[in-house]
């Protein structure tokens, strides 16, 4: 899993996977698990090198997460959920999957839609920290 929401100790919750298993050579796939490595793949085909938007959602009441790409389709989570109180999104290190790219990141504590961000950095809601912009 590359991406997820963290607790402040070890907690994760929403991992995102990234896998080839059930893919076309060349291709992969996306899944999203609540605490496990047993996570539910969204069944289509994406390209490397392409870019894709993906939404990830925890419900804070059961600890169960989502997984949508836009314009593909979406998954839940089949593995058991618990509340644990989450402070913050994290990205994985490399932990010899490859090399995943993510940009405009936008974390909404919310749940109301957000604007592109413009440049820099972007306040976020209360003990989210801050994300910066790459730029090409």
């Amino acid at each position: 899993y590359f991406l997820h929401f963290k607790d402040t100790a070890t907690g994760f919750r929403g991992r995102v996977w990234a896998t080839t298993t059930g893919a076309a050579v060349g291709s992969f796939r996306l899944g999203i698990s609540n605490t496990t490595a047993v996570f539910a793949a969204i069944p289509t085909d994406l390209t490397l090198g392409s870019s894709y938007q993906i939404t990830l959602t925890l419900d804070v009441a059961s600890g169960g997460s989502t997984l949508a790409i836009a314009g593909i389709g979406s998954v839940a989570a089949t593995d058991a959920a618990t509340f644990l109180p989450m402070s913050a999104v994290a990205l994985r290190q490399n932990s010899g999957m490859g090399t995943l790219t993510v940009d405009n990141l936008v974390v909404d504590a919310t749940a109301v839609a957000v604007p592109e961000v413009s440049t820099a950095m972007l306040g976020l809601m209360a003990g989210m920290g801050l994300i910066t912009r790459r730029r090409r």
